[in-house]
């Protein structure tokens, strides 16, 4: 079914020498994703092709995983961290409601609490009856 060879997958799966180090310098947390894109050797001519390029790498699937997979690395409790913090925003009623309702929003995201954006299509079985009255 698949005839691509293991190797080849392994390929299109890893990251480039230049999107390594983006990742890894945006790991670091000492970079925007602007200036990790210079750090990692990419040359952007203005400041414009610079915001597009690091948007670019940043929607990047691979990109989204090796930098998911490295924080995660680093910081192994962050989720759980980040929602003691986001839980602790939302419960202090000295914070503004709108940012109340960011911390909530937030939270949703973090655990997939969201509800499905589409309506499900529920199938009755036509032997199914209403109780009458």
């Amino acid at each position: 079914m698949d005839n691509i060879p293991p190797e080849s997958k392994e390929q299109k799966t890893r990251l480039t020498p230049k999107q390594q180090r983006f990742v890894a310098a945006l790991a670091s947390g000492q970079y925007t994703a602007k200036d990790a894109l210079v750090e990692a050797g990419y040359k952007p001519t203005t400041e414009v092709s610079r915001a597009r390029m690091a948007s670019e790498l940043l929607a990047h699937p691979k990109i989204q995983n090796a930098l998911t997979e490295t924080i995660k690395g680093c910081y192994p409790n962050v989720d759980e961290r980040l929602a003691h913090r986001l839980v602790r925003v939302l419960d202090d009623e000295q914070n503004h409601p709108s940012v109340q309702l960011k911390a909530a929003e937030l939270l949703i995201k973090l655990f997939g609490w969201a509800a499905p954006t589409k309506h499900a299509t529920v199938a009755v079985k036509s032997e199914f009856k209403l109780p009458e009255e």
